[in-house]
């Protein structure tokens, strides 16, 4: 992931767009099929030094994972302000229907 982070950002510096576009690394927190978790403290490391913006989807997490069931930011004592936008399903551990997108205001007002 680091080598592909320096890769992306050597080719946004030669074409002079530093600054202007907007890098996302996108994990799922357990992912569905073998339920192993992410490796949440060094994506989150890696974004910050790189300046990647994280979206973590947190379907099988939520509600599960974590001492008080906050899902994989919690169980990794990843604040979830180092997470740019964090999504969930409902329907997992609530056994409802719906999901939702959590982040800063101003990523969220974009969304709508």
């Amino acid at each position: 992931l680091e080598e592909l982070m320096v890769s992306i950002n050597a080719r946004e510096k030669a074409s002079g767009k530093v600054g202007v576009t907007r890098k996302f690394v996108a994990t799922e927190g357990v992912f569905r099929n073998l339920g192993d978790l992410c490796y949440l403290q060094q994506i989150v490391r890696l974004c910050k030094k790189y300046h990647f913006r994280i979206i973590l989807d947190d379907c099988m997490g939520f509600g599960v994972v974590g001492p008080t069931g906050r899902g994989t930011p919690e169980h990794f004592g990843v604040s979830i302000k180092d997470i740019s936008l964090y999504v969930g399903s409902l329907g997992g551990a609530l056994g409802a229907i719906g999901g939702f997108c959590c982040g800063d205001r101003a990523l969220i007002d974009h969304q709508r």
